[in-house]
């Protein structure tokens, strides 16, 4: 049997430098060293860390003693500590806005002014109706003045006619004696003066009760005006 002679063909393949089992383990060798240098660094190393910042914004200077001031730039909202929430006792349309939220303000001061067509009309109306109402309690205090005036004099008329009647009765007597006018004249007289007699302690009484009742009347009249 003949041996094979190679075709023409046929020819040597050489293997790639990084195909190589050698390299290929040189490569895993010095990778895995470098992954073990990184990870000691990492763990092993300083806790420091490195910042990079434009040169411009930072300071050189001397070390030095001194109060050490740390500034902490914030951003937030500022908030009232208290919140009160005014309402008007009655409503009505803003005129003018006399203090604005922030403004400081003392107590008693007006905020705004409103105005109410509808309350106005109310005041008004209380109003006339305190005139009157006022005008009335004028009236019946004057008109327990006029009583107590009149009442007086009634008491001073009654006074007058038993005095007037006991001397034209002393008179009359007279002149029944003498038989100048007769007797029933003389007994008209004493009549009408028993009839004054009885009226003066009436009148007298009367006006004390109503000068008591005026004297009560007197002070609440005033205290409604007032």
């Amino acid at each position: 049997m003949e041996p094979a002679v190679p075709h023409v063909m046929d020819r040597a393949i050489a293997t790639v430098w990084w195909r190589r089992k050698l390299w290929r383990q040189l490569l895993i060798a010095v990778g895995a060293v470098c992954l073990l240098a990184v990870a000691a660094r990492l763990l092993l190393g300083s806790a420091e860390r490195s910042v990079r910042m434009a040169k411009v914004n930072v300071t050189i200077a001397a070390a030095e003693n001194g109060v050490y001031h740390d500034f902490i730039p914030l951003r937030g909202a500022v908030v009232p500590h208290d919140t009160i929430y005014l309402d008007a006792l009655e409503g009505g349309r803003v005129e003018k806005i006399l203090a604005q939220a922030g403004d400081t303000v003392m107590q008693g001061q007006a905020l705004v002014n409103l105005s109410n067509t509808t309350l106005e009309l109310d005041v008004l109306d209380r109003e006339g109706r305190l005139v009157q109402s006022i005008t009335q309690s004028q009236a019946f205090e004057t008109q327990l003045e006029q009583n107590r005036v009149a009442n007086q004099k009634a008491l001073a008329d009654i006074e007058y006619e038993i005095v007037r009647l006991k001397r034209a009765l002393e008179r009359r007597e007279t002149l029944v004696a003498q038989q100048l006018v007769s007797a029933e004249s003389r007994d008209m007289l004493r009549d009408e003066l028993d009839r004054s007699l009885k009226m003066l302690p009436m009148q007298r009484d009367s006006n004390a009760r109503q000068e008591t009742l005026r004297q009560k009347q007197l002070p609440q009249i005033q205290a409604q005006i007032a």
